[in-house]
């Protein structure tokens, strides 16, 4: 049986539970963590049987099928609670890795300019 030590070893586990520290999410929306859609489905699964994770499904008016989310238990907060400076320090990785995406998107656009100069 595994435990919360080795779940949060385990590839995608931390960037889930702080992604779900900011709130409920879908799938979709935790996909854009860029974790595989199976690694992603088993992490989920291992964060609900251990009680970290719940799963809710929301019937909305407009919607033709009913919604999946996923958000923190109070086990799950008090988990990153203990953790918390690996939270903050991946959080702030992150954003980081947001600004140097953009950095490097500018970079290409220049040297594609750059390279249209001597064709």
């Amino acid at each position: 049986m595994m435990d919360e030590k080795e779940f949060i070893r385990r590839t995608g586990a931390i960037e889930i539970l702080c992604e779900l520290s900011e709130g409920e999410r879908s799938f979709g929306d935790l996909k854009s963590l860029g974790i595989s859609s199976g690694t992603l489905s088993k992490r989920l699964k291992e964060a609900i049987k251990l009680g970290l994770v719940k799963q809710e499904i929301k019937h909305e008016k407009e919607a033709l099928k009913p919604k999946v989310v996923y958000r923190l238990t109070e086990e799950g907060k008090e988990l990153l609670k203990s953790i918390e400076h690996v939270r903050r320090e991946y959080l702030k990785v992150r954003e980081e890795i947001e600004r140097l995406k953009g950095e490097i998107r500018k970079k290409e656009k220049m040297l594609k300019g750059l390279l249209k100069t001597i064709m």
